[in-house]
């Protein structure tokens, strides 16, 4: 189960909702603390996680990454089908 620390909403961006991932502030020790601590006691939480969190992973696969700059490089002109 992961717990990033937003940057700009960078890691909300990447991670999305709170299914995915738990996204706490940079930089606040409290919230860090205690979502750690949901993590440990509540178990059915750790496990959404844990089985949520790769599927948003393949939203990244290089595949997927590959036809976004393909269509990006053709609408710049910079590659032809």
């Amino acid at each position: 189960a992961c717990i990033a620390c937003d940057y700009k909403g960078r890691q909300r961006e990447i991670c999305g909702d709170d299914n995915n991932a738990l996204v706490i502030p940079s930089d606040d020790i409290e919230v860090m603390t205690s979502s750690i601590e949901e993590l440990i006691l509540n178990e059915d939480k750790r496990k959404m996680l844990q089985r949520n969190a790769p599927v948003r992973a393949q939203e990244f696969s290089l595949d997927k990454i590959m036809r976004i700059w393909d269509v990006i490089f053709y609408d710049l002109g910079l590659l032809e089908y």
